[in-house]
């Protein structure tokens, strides 16, 4: 049974006649095959029915003889009777091939003879040569070429400039650049807060606004300068907690920032 969603291709034929019938994906179609032939055939079974004639005895003759004459007389219907018996000896003696050396008569009725001389000898029967079935060529069917993997063509990357960095100084006066790198050098000798550091610069005598920007322009750690100063005091003298906390704000840190160098030195 082929279902509905067998794929459409040549199969078998279901009916039997063919080597492959077409099937569309849904039903079976009129195309068929036979070796690399292709033609049409009825889709279907084909029953051929053989009807027997019956045979009906004559009205009023004798229904025992069928084929008789109607009206034909008992005597003439054994005759007839007769002459088919003796054709049938002739066809016996001849494919027997026997030669009767005397008549043989036959009486039908008592008042009909018939004399059979079978003198001829028995002609040869040549049976007909059936040649062996010719095989039906095989179906060609094309080679399937696979076409060969190209691999995609190797593209460069493009090219991109590195991205540039602007100048964060690019627009200063020369009076910020001066401040700028004497905050610098102090930084590389000592640790110092914001407020120190810009008092430094102030008492090197640049302005406010230069030590200002000198000092901030840097982008200083100033948790990280707590914790150097108060690395610094404890190498010079001990200091408590609270005194080495005092101390970095008298310097001029912030009280997190202070707290933040103490716990940095362990205090």
């Amino acid at each position: 049974m082929i279902e509905g969603t067998t794929p459409a291709g040549w199969l078998r034929d279901a009916y039997g006649r063919h080597e492959f019938r077409y099937w569309d994906g849904e039903r079976w179609t009129g195309q068929v095959a036979d070796g690399s032939e292709v033609t049409t055939d009825a889709v279907g079974p084909k029953e051929v029915v053989k009807v027997a004639t019956p045979l009906t005895p004559p009205a009023g003759g004798d229904s025992s003889v069928i084929g008789a004459t109607p009206g034909m007389s008992g005597g003439k219907k054994t005759g007839l009777i007769a002459g088919g018996v003796v054709l049938g000896l002739i066809a016996v003696v001849a494919l027997l091939g026997g030669s009767a050396k005397e008549p043989t008569t036959i009486a039908a009725g008592g008042s009909t003879s018939t004399t059979v001389a079978a003198s001829s000898p028995a002609s040869t029967i040549a049976l007909p040569t059936t040649a062996a079935p010719t095989p039906a060529p095989a179906i060609a069917v094309a080679p399937t070429t696979v076409p060969p993997v190209t691999a995609p063509p190797k593209t460069a990357p493009p090219k991109t400039a590195p991205p540039t960095t602007a100048d964060p100084y690019a627009n200063e006066t020369v009076s910020q650049r001066n401040a700028r790198k004497k905050a610098e050098s102090y930084l590389d000798v000592s640790a110092f807060s914001r407020k120190g550091l810009i008092e430094q610069l102030e008492y090197s005598k640049f302005s406010t606004a230069d030590a200002t920007y000198g000092t901030d322009i840097l982008r200083t750690d100033w948790n990280e300068q707590a914790a150097k100063k108060a690395k610094s005091y404890l190498e010079i003298s001990a200091f408590s907690r609270e005194g080495l906390i005092e101390q970095l704000e008298y310097t001029g840190f912030t009280r997190p920032q202070a707290e933040f160098g103490a716990r940095a030195v362990g205090l």
